[in-house]
């Protein structure tokens, strides 16, 4: 089974909807933020960590994060694959050894991303151009660990994705749909732009992410 972690009410699967595969691995939906227990990462065959509102030190307001924290430890030691998605990104940046910080680089709306020489032979972004444009939506940023495989970066944001054994991850959201694109661009007087944007390439990146996810299910398979 994949585990979904979702860490925001806002912030859901969007178009990575369940099941994430028709044919493929069960995968469950768990709400971290309302305190729900979290398996045994050795029991899966990998996880999705979502992003959220909240900063990666704000356990003091969201005190579920130390078990999300203890849950992506887990994944490590049982070398369970994990995708960490924005703030699933940045907790593993953080907890690998990496540097998280507040309003730093941030990012909105669809921004190109280049891959690395190490993203472009990467597994997880088999049959990608080397060059993509990812839905941005971030204040804070992180910095990877000494030693990690840094895979992508854009202009404003120089790492956008990377890789420690397992575990990749991920600044850009590769899961929006337009729903998600127009409930968080409300929140914003310009909002309306960003959606529109994004609508005149719905098909393609729903396409263009789909292959990401498939190829992070066919890695929990190996």
């Amino acid at each position: 089974m994949i585990l979904v972690l979702q860490n925001d009410p806002l912030v859901t699967p969007g178009a990575w909807a369940l099941p994430l595969a028709p044919e493929g691995p069960s995968s469950q939906l768990v709400p971290a933020y309302g305190g729900s227990a979290l398996p045994d990462p050795a029991s899966l065959q990998g996880a999705v960590i979502l992003g959220g509102t909240m900063n990666v030190d704000d356990t003091d307001i969201h005190p579920f994060l130390v078990s999300v924290r203890q849950f992506m430890e887990g994944c490590l030691r049982t070398g369970t694959p994990l995708l960490g998605i924005c703030l699933g990104g940045q907790l593993l940046a953080q907890i690998t050894g990496g540097e998280v910080r507040a309003n730093r680089r941030g990012e909105k709306g669809l921004q190109p991303v280049t891959l690395t020489p190490e993203g472009q032979k990467d597994p997880l972004f088999a049959g990608f151009a080397n060059r993509f444009t990812a839905f941005q939506w971030h204040n804070d940023s992180f910095t990877p660990p000494v030693g990690c495989q840094h895979l992508a970066s854009s202009e404003t944001c120089p790492y956008q994705a990377f890789r420690v054994a397992d575990s990749w991850g991920l600044q850009f959201h590769p899961e929006v749909d337009a729903r998600l694109v127009g409930s968080w661009s409300s929140l914003f007087a310009p909002g309306s732009a960003f959606l529109q944007e994004f609508l005149l390439q719905e098909d393609d990146y729903r396409h263009r992410f789909r292959r990401l996810l498939n190829n992070f299910i066919a890695y929990t398979n190996r």
